[in-house]
């Protein structure tokens, strides 16, 4: 099984509740564009590239390894979910004319990734409910 660092997702995190301040806090809406800009990249490109790990990786120790790894499968589950989430909110500020929206779809994106970091992966557990629907299905 493939595994991202939970360096890297932690890294991601952060970055993702920093932008969705910044944008409520200054009203603008730019900051998640961006935001749905570089989960988009991310997503394409299975997750090697994500402008938030790669602004870290510079400033982390090569000789130390990482000690946590977090599934692939599960990170790009999250990340799909960030992404429908990032695509509500530019749809909400863009098309909708409705910034009240696009900020409360940044807001649950920025909850979500606030409570990953407090050690409740709320992706995990859709993840978890869905299989074990999926399963009790074939069964």
């Amino acid at each position: 099984m493939r595994e991202i660092p939970r360096l890297y997702v932690s890294v991601i995190h952060v970055g993702v509740i920093m932008l969705v301040l910044l944008a409520i806090l200054f009203q603008q809406p730019l900051f998640i564009l961006a935001l749905w800009l570089i989960h988009l990249v991310s997503l394409a490109s299975g997750g090697r590239f994500n402008l938030f790990v790669c602004l870290v990786k510079p400033l982390l120790d090569k000789r130390k390894p990482f000690d946590q790894y977090d599934s692939l499968t599960l990170f790009r589950f999250n990340a799909a979910i960030a992404l429908l989430l990032e695509t509500l909110a530019v749809c909400s500020f863009y098309l909708l004319h409705a910034p009240l929206w696009g900020f409360v779809f940044s807001g649950i994106h920025a909850a979500a990734a606030l409570l990953a970091l407090s050690g409740f992966c709320f992706g995990c557990f859709l993840f978890f409910q869905f299989k074990q629907w999926k399963w009790r299905r074939t069964q």
